[in-house]
């Protein structure tokens, strides 16, 4: 679904954030 996509990239992204 578009949420799920949307929800695990924001996730992805806040996660590669953190990381970095």
């Amino acid at each position: 679904m578009f949420w799920i996509g949307l929800l695990a990239g924001a996730a992805i992204a806040f996660l590669a954030n953190w990381l970095v």
